[in-house]
């Protein structure tokens, strides 16, 4: 820790070794308001900052390194430190002076950090906004405490005890306690859901009723508790106006403007995978060291593949049809011609899609696959395959043969439990059907060593959701990364 006695010395030394690192681009200008600031309050703001800064690039650099390329904007517009789309963390000078010990100050700034990148801000992909901010701040909360870092009392703090990592919300009415330890962002907001439908389905006050979602009041006090400590800000709603100026003119504090238009969010999102991706080469390549956060998933930055693409593909193969010459084709026959009449076979159904529902593939990510597949059946009515339901056992076979069976796996009741990928093998086996003609996988990745999977014509294809990983089946088929939004039906 920097000794209180040495800052004035090892200030300069501090702040140069970090302006060294940042981006010193050009203000832009703008019609931005600039409130006036004593000039020796904000060399005290900026020794914390920079004091801060220093400590998470000399103890943290996953964090250190990111944060040299972001922008730290003074503003009081903001009550306490917010985090928008354009790499900007804006910071209450009060807040950062008065409220927060120094330990806190560096532990703030990692946590806005880690929303750069998590990509938090990004990766909504259908979700509910606040409740997604409620579980992204839970979840990097715990991995800032668990790697030694101190927050404030402000905000969504998890409970440790015993190395157990848990959360105690209201939901519909009655307080829940949800274990958080080995969770991802995705999983934990899926988890509060089906907590809160469980909740209304006990009659435990709230909304009630199969498929209800969450109290609105409840929400809103633990939005209300997450904005405590912070502002996720995406867009130009709420970003602040009124920026206050470093007197010596370091443009380190002057915001990332961003770009205007509808290409925005591609930008934006290429700029933070841009600043995480130029840190974690510098942690390799410079033998850094530091662990990363649990919740860091450096899947997120694999390249994704439109996944309407690869069920399209999967649809289209799975239209059955063969020829016969006993009657002729009409078309033709007018020209003269005497061709074979196409014949749909219809029975013939050996094309399987087999959804993984055992971990992060959750009810709002399926209705999401369903639709995509109703379309797709309306599109190419001949076409015939099986959906399998399966977790460490097959336990739904459901024949789609039009629009409408496509439709029913809405009332499908979704179980969870454990994986084991060759239940698919098994259960097939049981049915006495040796070989198929295709194999789609849709699922998290997270499957048991030693996998057999049926006969099948063509390579079996896995289509890996957004959170999973394709370490252990990669080597059983072609593999696409996807990311699947959720389906706002029947909302949160």
């Amino acid at each position: 820790m920097i000794n209180r006695q040495t800052d004035i010395k090892l200030y300069d030394i501090y702040r140069n070794i970090y302006r060294d690192r940042v981006n010193l681009t050009e203000s832009e200008g703008g019609d931005d308001a600039v409130t006036n600031f004593p000039p020796e309050k904000f060399k005290e703001l900026d020794m914390k900052i920079v004091r801060a800064k220093y400590r998470l690039y000399k103890d943290f650099p996953f964090f250190g390194l990111i944060l040299m390329r972001l922008k730290t904007v003074i503003t009081t517009d903001i009550p306490t430190m917010a985090v928008d789309d354009n790499n900007n963390i804006y910071i209450n000078p009060s807040f950062a002076l008065n409220d927060l010990s120094f330990d806190e100050m560096v532990g703030v700034l990692a946590h806005e950090t880690f929303h750069v990148a998590n990509l938090t801000l990004f990766r909504l992909r259908g979700r509910h906004h606040e409740l997604w901010n409620i579980a992204t701040d839970y979840i990097m909360n715990r991995d800032l405490l668990a790697n030694g870092l101190k927050l404030p009392s402000l905000g969504l703090i998890p409970v440790n005890s015993n190395d157990k990592w848990s959360i105690k919300v209201k939901l519909n009415g009655k307080m829940s306690t949800i274990d958080i330890t080995d969770m991802t962002a995705e999983e934990l907001y899926d988890a509060i859901i089906t907590q809160a439908k469980q909740n209304a389905q006990n009659g435990q006050g709230g909304q009630g009723g199969q498929g209800a979602g969450i109290n609105i009041s409840d929400l809103d006090d633990l939005s209300n508790k997450q904005q405590e400590l912070d502002k996720h800000i995406k867009g130009s709603e709420g970003k602040p106006k009124n920026i206050i100026e470093d007197p010596d003119g370091d443009p380190s504090y002057e915001p990332n403007k961003g770009s205007e238009g509808p290409e925005h969010d591609k930008q934006a999102e290429a700029a933070a995978r841009s600043a995480v991706s130029d840190a974690l080469h510098q942690i390799n390549s410079r033998g850094l060291g530091g662990s990363l956060p649990r919740s860091f998933n450096s899947q997120i930055y694999t390249p994704k593949t439109d996944y309407k693409r690869i069920l399209k593909d999967f649809v289209v193969a799975s239209s059955r049809t063969e020829y016969t010459w006993k009657r002729p084709h009409k078309r033709w026959l007018s020209s003269g011609i005497y061709a074979p009449r196409p014949k749909n076979v219809i029975d013939d159904i050996n094309g399987v899609i087999a959804i993984d529902t055992s971990g992060s593939i959750v009810n709002e990510i399926l209705n999401t696959f369903y639709n995509e597949l109703i379309k797709l059946m309306t599109t190419f009515p001949k076409a015939r395959m099986r959906i399998l339901f399966w977790h460490d056992r097959v336990y739904k076979d459901v024949d789609i043969k039009s629009a409408q069976d496509a439709r029913n796996l809405f009332t499908v009741n979704i179980q969870s439990g454990g994986t084991e990928l060759s239940s698919i093998k098994k259960y097939l086996d049981s049915k006495r059907v040796k070989q198929i003609d295709a194999l789609l996988i849709f699922t998290d990745g997270y499957v048991e060593s030693n996998t057999i999977l049926p006969r099948c014509k063509k390579r079996p294809i896995f289509m890996i959701n957004d959170g999973g990983t394709d370490k252990y089946v990669k080597s059983l088929g072609t593999v696409y990364n996807v990311d699947i939004p959720h389906s706002t039906r029947g909302g949160v």
